[in-house]
């Protein structure tokens, strides 16, 4: 027995009649591209609550894939490449196929306003009445991917990038006390009317986060007013956000990573590269990915037009969390590739305040050790390991211990990554010869008992850090090498 079509199956559940189902079918005539359930709803005859149980009872749905392809914006093979990535990276369907550049973020959007019989609105150059943050909270809103674009004659438009559930829907109308009327949207406009909305009311993404970002203003004194102008919100925006995830998290670094689907952000989190979801600011970042790092190249004045060559710079930028005011330093380096320029921002959070090594992790009887090693008043202590395993971190805990009032400590950093009452802090400038090697040639003749040297990079640096610990100082530095028993060796490649 074949499958029963949706009208049928309205009319034998005696919720339209067949007159009014056939006055459907003749408006349906001049809107060939909307469904009849959604017809059957704009005329009054049917209520949208009874079309969503009748579809979704009888399995009347089509699928997402299926309607793509009836509206040849896709083909089979496309479309289950789609769906394996879908799979693996764990993410819808039409996110898969926008990263993919197989369809356009809007066709997405009506493609699914046709799947659930909704309708579809552009909210490009709509402009919002800030009274309707009233309605739904912001971060049930982001949460949700939705948001609320009019109130008329006690109903309440809400847009959604994906249809929500019944007892969603429901929860909304409750809390309200008005009707809900579901619209889909493109997800970029979504997030772009929230931050209207909720930016209008007070309420911002970044206060919700804890933080507020502000750019150094010594930096901001040369910049020209074209800045303003080839940079606008939503960019700003982006790039702020990007930035405070990474030290709400405690990255170190932050990767922009161009590809051919888009943009990827990845944060190196304890050592290990990770990507966070941006939820729907992901779609957004893909699109704003040129201009994004055209703002961070203008936050750090790099040449914005050049594209073709490696740049290296930094930042700085005032952070604020629960009143409290820091400034945070970033090193910035782009590099070209073959789908467009990656960024990597690296973090130096300059808080003040003493690091423990049992605050970093390390085991009670693998600190004892340690405190033990460093009872002795000279020699070297070398602590190594790859790229963000947490090298620097481990020397100021180190100091921390060693700082007391009857001796004198003094570093020599590049960058000064945290601040340490009591200890004489020095950064590397080698655009006027302050190297490593010559801050510690100055340092011996300063009577020091320990030094700090951010990191052995050369012969003349790593000889020097050996005669001072051979001469009645205790040395403390860095090297890149995988475990400890390959700085012996690393140390001889250099000629020691």
């Amino acid at each position: 027995m074949p499958d029963k079509k949706i009208g049928e199956l309205l009319i034998e559940n005696k919720l339209i009649t067949a007159e009014q189902f056939n006055e459907a079918l003749e408006m349906q005539q001049l809107c060939p591209s909307q469904p009849i359930g959604q017809l059957l709803c704009q005329l009054g005859f049917l209520k949208s609550a009874d079309l969503e149980y009748v579809l979704d009872h009888n399995n009347k749905r089509r699928k997402l894939g299926e309607i793509l392809i009836s509206q040849n914006l896709i083909d089979e093979e496309r479309l289950n490449n789609a769906l394996l990535a879908s799979k693996t990276e764990k993410i819808p369907l039409g996110r898969a196929l926008i990263r993919q550049h197989l369809i356009e973020e809007e066709q997405m959007s009506r493609a699914i306003a046709t799947q659930h019989d909704l309708k579809f609105v552009s909210l490009a150059g709509v402009r919002f009445d800030p009274a309707l943050s009233g309605f739904i909270n912001a971060t049930f809103a982001q949460r949700l991917r939705i948001v609320p674009i009019r109130c008329r004659d006690k109903v309440l438009t809400i847009a959604m990038a994906y249809p929500l559930q019944r007892d969603e829907l429901m929860q909304i109308q409750n809390f309200c006390k008005m009707k809900v009327d579901p619209v889909i949207a493109k997800e970029s406009d979504i997030v772009i009317a929230q931050q209207k909305i909720f930016k209008l009311s007070g309420s911002t993404s970044r206060e919700e986060l804890g933080y507020e970002l502000s750019e150094d203003q010594d930096s901001e004194s040369g910049k020209s007013k074209y800045v303003a102008d080839v940079i606008s919100a939503d960019v700003d925006y982006l790039v702020k956000r990007v930035i405070i995830t990474g030290i709400m998290d405690g990255a170190s670094d932050i990767h922009l990573e161009s590809t051919e689907q888009g943009m990827t952000i990845r944060y190196r989190i304890d050592g290990i590269l990770q990507k966070i979801d941006m939820g729907a600011n992901e779609a957004l970042i893909s699109t704003h990915a040129r201009q994004m790092v055209s703002k961070i190249k203008i936050m750090c004045d790099m040449d914005i037009a050049e594209r073709r060559r490696p740049q290296d710079s930094s930042f700085k930028m005032k952070v604020a969390r629960e009143g409290v005011l820091r400034s945070v330093d970033f090193r910035v380096s782009t590099v070209p590739t073959q789908f467009g320029e990656n960024v990597v921002i690296r973090i130096l959070d300059k808080r003040v305040g003493a690091i423990t090594l049992e605050g970093l992790g390390y085991a009670p009887d693998d600190v004892a050790a340690l405190y033990k090693a460093l009872e002795k008043p000279t020699g070297i202590f070398l602590v190594t390991g790859p790229t963000g395993s947490g090298k620097s971190s481990t020397l100021y805990a180190v100091l921390s211990h060693i700082n007391t009032p009857g001796v004198k400590t003094l570093t020599i950093e590049d960058p000064i990554e945290f601040g340490i009452p009591g200890i004489t802090q020095t950064e590397v400038n080698e655009t006027i010869g302050n190297t490593f090697a010559r801050l510690l040639r100055a340092f011996l003749r300063q009577d020091p008992d320990n030094i700090m040297v951010g990191e052995i990079r050369d012969l003349e640096t790593a000889t020097i850090s050996m005669r001072a610990a051979l001469t009645g100082h205790t040395v403390l530095s860095t090297l890149h090498t995988n475990d400890a028993t390959s700085a012996v060796t690393r140390l001889i490649d250099m000629g020691v």
